[in-house]
């Protein structure tokens, strides 16, 4: 199982001051499949970020893409046409880019989750390739969709 992962879920993640931290890891903990990211959502993440936590982050990172629950897929530069398309489709509810870049990977990579916390955008978002994205941020979607716990990955993984 493939689920995008925006920059929300992120901060939630790594930031215990967050409202949305106690979900995130609730989700994480629980979540048994590859997540895939752009490098937009890392710079977004960044930004949000103290120092100190964009260090746990990118360790975080290379631990999880080392054992292969993490892949950073980024939409090519021939695909700037593309996401510009996406960006103006949605002049009602602007889209950045980093959510374009993910919307970008939805449809190329025909994923249909997405670990967020920005569910106002994201269930507004549509692409050709798919009708919509499940939001599976909230630990009650989780077990709704029989996701197993990672406890081996847990176990190698660095909480905040």
């Amino acid at each position: 199982m493939n689920t995008l992962a925006d920059s929300g879920y992120f901060v939630g993640l790594f930031n215990p001051k967050d409202h949305h931290h106690a979900r995130c890891k609730a989700f994480f903990s629980t979540y048994a499949g590859q997540t895939t990211t752009t490098w937009a959502v890392f710079t977004e993440v960044c930004a949000s970020l103290t120092h100190s936590k964009q260090k746990a982050f990118f360790l975080w990172a290379t631990k999880v893409q080392a054992l292969g629950y993490l892949r950073i897929d980024s939409p090519l530069a021939a695909a700037v046409a593309a996401l510009w398309q996406l960006i103006g489709k949605f002049d009602d509810l602007p889209m950045d880019f980093c959510d374009a870049s993910l919307m970008y990977l939805a449809s190329s990579l025909k994923v249909h989750r997405i670990a967020t916390t920005d569910v106002k955008d994201f269930s507004v978002y549509r692409c050709q390739a798919i009708s919509g994205l499940c939001m599976c941020w909230m630990n009650r979607f989780a077990n709704k969709n029989g996701f197993q716990p990672l406890s081996r990955l847990r176990s190698q993984l660095l909480y905040l």
